[in-house]
């Protein structure tokens, strides 16, 4: 049986941030080549990578 919890957050930390990456995503074009995704109009750079070492940090601080 699912942990509806644990599903909430591995959707929300671990699935959501690299669906919202526009800094280190790439796309698989139907040629069979990758482009790197560039980020469109006004929207803001995101890395997932950083926001996870960021929230890491937090969490470290918190406990201190």
């Amino acid at each position: 049986m699912l942990d509806p919890v644990l599903k909430a957050r591995i959707i929300k930390e671990g699935l959501e941030p690299y669906l919202a990456d526009n800094q280190n995503a790439w796309a698989l074009a139907a040629d069979g080549e990758y482009h790197r995704v560039a980020v469109k109009g006004r929207a803001r750079p995101f890395s997932a990578q950083q926001s996870l070492l960021d929230r890491m940090a937090e969490q470290i601080e918190s406990e201190l």
